[in-house]
């Protein structure tokens, strides 16, 4: 091409250092994505069953039939957080009476148990939404900087090329600067995508 630049051969030929942080960033933002759409699919699902739940819930009338039902809401957080109360609650009503006092104290110790079981459970289910976000986190923070670096490195190949030709005309100093820029324009899309996914994760249903 006469006249223009061809990026995509520009890309091709750049230097090592240019190419590895466009590659980095081009990795970083399809992994970034990726795990962006997985998330926005098991939230939706995961939402749409808690919705279920709480239907089946509120009109059922046996903890048991509620119990049943939540087999096939695997992905609700809700659901989950029930089934392992009920259980928990199940071992409690379960135990023999071995007196009124001791069968008082018993049960009080049961509804601990229910309680620490039902506060295991939200957690477990937390750590589960807000698995891969941390590397969200790493990686918004973490590209610019890498894109900023790509950028120096153009600016620092553009005056090494006006020292070398020594004079500063378009010529010399377009296709350094224009890897330079597209070390910046590759950068945004990675943050962007962590601080969607962090927002997706924060709207999940917690009740």
């Amino acid at each position: 091409m006469n006249g223009s630049l061809n990026y995509v051969e520009m890309v091709a030929h750049a230097g090592p250092i240019v190419t590895g942080t466009l590659l980095i960033l081009i990795l970083a933002s399809v992994a970034s994505w990726t795990i962006i759409f997985r998330k926005v699919l098991h939230l939706r699902r995961a939402q749409a069953e808690s919705v279920r739940f709480l239907e089946t819930f509120w009109r059922s009338k046996r903890l048991d039939t509620i119990y049943a039902a939540t087999e096939e809401m695997p992905i609700s957080p809700v659901a989950q957080v029930f089934r392992a109360g009920y259980v928990e609650l199940s071992k409690v009503t379960q135990q023999p009476t071995q007196g009124e006092e001791a069968a008082m104290h018993d049960q009080l110790g049961g509804f601990e148990n229910v309680e620490r079981a039902l506060a295991r459970a939200a957690n477990a289910e937390l750590t589960t939404l807000e698995m891969q976000i941390p590397f969200l986190g790493t990686t918004a923070a973490a590209a610019p900087f890498v894109g900023l670096f790509g950028t120096v490195w153009g600016i620092m190949g553009a005056f090494r090329d006006i020292y070398a030709a020594g004079n500063a005309n378009l010529a010399t100093v377009a296709r350094p600067i224009s890897e330079a820029l597209i070390a910046t324009a590759t950068t945004p899309s990675t943050p962007a995508s962590g601080c969607w996914t962090t927002r997706c994760a924060t709207s999940a249903p917690t009740s």
